[in-house]
């Protein structure tokens, strides 16, 4: 995965908005995370009381992927 994702100031991968990896290279998949951003997302981030929140982030940023792609 070294080279596939863009690392921060402190060599962790940085994550956007929308939970997903930043990537450093042409890869057009997305990869979201589901756990693991305390560090760009705050401690909050790994609670669980946050899943339904995360996960509709995630899946709208999905869908908006997938109607810029048309």
């Amino acid at each position: 995965m070294d080279g596939c994702f863009a690392p921060d100031e402190e060599g962790r991968y940085r994550v956007s908005r929308d939970h997903r990896l930043v990537t450093a290279s042409d890869l057009t998949g997305g990869v979201y995370l589901q756990g693991g951003t305390e560090h760009t997302h705050g401690l909050s981030s790994s609670l669980l009381s946050n899943i339904a929140i995360r996960s509709g982030e995630i899946a709208d940023s999905i869908a908006a992927a997938k109607r810029a792609r048309r």
